[in-house]
């Protein structure tokens, strides 16, 4: 994560928007759990999260939005230890200035940058996390959709990368069942599922 010179200016913006004192919210910069680098060659300086919850520590992929809009949220993949090699998630909060593993476990998550709402899905369907909750209590939003369900004996995955509509109504699934890949929109609301196509493995 970088920080460059008017990001202090614009995350004041966004954090009073949002009714955080730009003052109370912390940074790369002045967080406590980063250590400044500056790389000798460049001179470039860069700020690593030092701090460490989890024996590995990763962004999410570079498709999802990692950071909410007024910049007090961050999340994060671990994994290691007692959870092996099976990713969960985990949040940097830059007000409260911690890190905190949310032992999610499913799809690449979507989070929402305006609300700092996480979308995910877990084997039984898709579920959301409202991160400004003092709770952060995950909420099952919808079933997976019958249709997939009789497809076939087993689904290896509903989705790659978790991807909603920009009204928060609709999320897109790239699921494999079996040997067969198929595209298609699902409504939250409904559970309704409109495919939008079909490949064989």
């Amino acid at each position: 994560m970088r920080m460059f010179g008017n990001s202090l200016l614009l995350l004041s913006g966004v954090a009073a928007a949002v009714g955080v004192a730009a003052a109370e919210m912390k940074t790369p910069e002045t967080s406590a759990l980063f250590r400044r680098h500056v790389e000798p060659s460049s001179g470039v300086v860069s700020y690593i999260l030092d701090t460490r919850i989890a024996e590995n520590q990763q962004s999410l992929y570079f498709t999802q939005q990692s950071m909410t809009d007024d910049g007090r949220f961050v999340v994060f993949h671990i994994s290691g230890g007692e959870r092996g090699n099976r990713k969960s998630l985990a949040v940097l909060d830059f007000l409260t200035d911690t890190l905190t593993p949310l032992e999610i476990r499913g799809s690449i998550p979507f989070l929402d940058p305006a609300t700092a709402d996480l979308y995910w899905f877990q084997a039984d369907g898709l579920y959301r996390m409202a991160l400004r909750a003092e709770t952060r209590e995950k909420a099952k939003l919808c079933e997976v959709p019958a249709a997939l369900r009789e497809a076939g004996s087993k689904i290896h995955r509903l989705v790659t990368h978790t991807s909603l509509t920009s009204d928060r109504k609709k999320v897109f699934l790239d699921a494999r069942v079996d040997d067969r890949f198929i595209q298609g929109m699902l409504t939250i609301a409904t559970g309704e599922f409109e495919k939008w196509g079909e490949a064989d493995f």
